[in-house]
This record gives structure tokens, C-alpha cells and sequence, in this order.
């Protein structure tokens, strides 16, 4: 990420995101370059990078056992 102190969707506040996003905000032009939308929610790129690491992440990323490790053993029944 470019900007990850800063909001894609400009309202007020030193980073951009101090109230969420409304009719008359400035919005960033590439989103996949900030971490977050506003001032509570994560852009579309952080979000798959966090779901990623949720599905595969080791034990530094999701403990005990990923979402992947999960579904496998679901399946084993």
C-alpha cells in the first residue's frame, strides 16, 4: 500500500478519515493503494489480504487452525 495512514475517502480530520464517507466526499482515484476506506473500514485490497491470511495463514495469522484446516477436517467428519 501507498497510503496507509491515510483514508481513500477524503471527509475531515488529519488522516481523511475522522467521519465516515458520504455524497460529498473526495475519493481517492486508486483504491488497491489504501489501507483504509474510512475512518472504520478497510478498503476492498486490504480486506482480500486479510481473508487470505485468514483461508492460509499460518499460526501467526489465525489460531489454532486456519479456515482451510477447518474445512478439511469438516470433511472428514
Amino acid at each position: 500500500f501507498e497510503n496507509p495512514n491515510s483514508a481513500c475517502c477524503q471527509v475531515a480530520g488529519r488522516f481523511g478519515g475522522l467521519i465516515p464517507c458520504g455524497p460529498t466526499s473526495k475519493v481517492c482515484e486508486d483504491r488497491s493503494k489504501y489501507v483504509f476506506w474510512d475512518a472504520y473500514h478497510p478498503t476492498d485490497a486490504a480486506n482480500a489480504i486479510i481473508a487470505m491470511r485468514l483461508i492460509n495463514g499460518d499460526l501467526a495469522d489465525i489460531w489454532p487452525i486456519n479456515i482451510k484446516q477447518l474445512m478439511a477436517q469438516s470433511h472428514m467428519g
